[in-house]
């Protein structure tokens, strides 16, 4: 069951996740043998009804931010046209490649504009940070 503060209890499917848990969720995946353009599916409760949400991998590379520069995992989230997004496609985000898989950066094209976020510190991670390339 979840809870809608304005419908209400509703009965949904086991293992359902909210958009935030969702983040957590592909940050558990093992993406060892994951190639490009395989699907993340996950079954989610967004607006009140019952969602299939998608992400895309698009593969391994290199990303700069302020904190440094990082081997990681690219991500597409299929998102809905229309209200802010032009196109299904204009969400990016990259998780750092290792065992915290951080976000590291993630990139909004809007329908007025774009903005990005980006990782400037981190502290207190579980595993070392073996993603982060040490500058020489």
């Amino acid at each position: 069951m979840v809870k809608s503060d304005l419908t209400g209890q509703h009965k949904v499917p086991e293992n359902i996740l909210d958009m935030i848990s969702v983040f957590f969720y592909i940050r558990r995946v093992d993406y060892t043998n994951a190639k490009v353009g395989d699907i993340i599916s996950v079954n989610t409760y967004f607006c009140d009804e019952l969602f299939p949400f998608y992400i895309i991998f698009k593969g391994r590379g290199e990303v700069s931010t302020p904190y440094g520069k990082f081997h990681c995992l690219e991500f597409v989230p299929v998102v809905e046209p229309g209200r802010i997004f032009k196109k299904n496609d204009d969400m990016t985000f990259w998780l750092s490649d290792d065992q915290n898989k951080i976000l590291v950066s993630v990139k909004f094209d809007l329908i007025v504009g774009s903005f990005k976020c980006d990782l400037v510190t981190a502290a207190n991670v579980k595993y070392p940070m073996t993603s982060l390339i040490k500058k020489k």
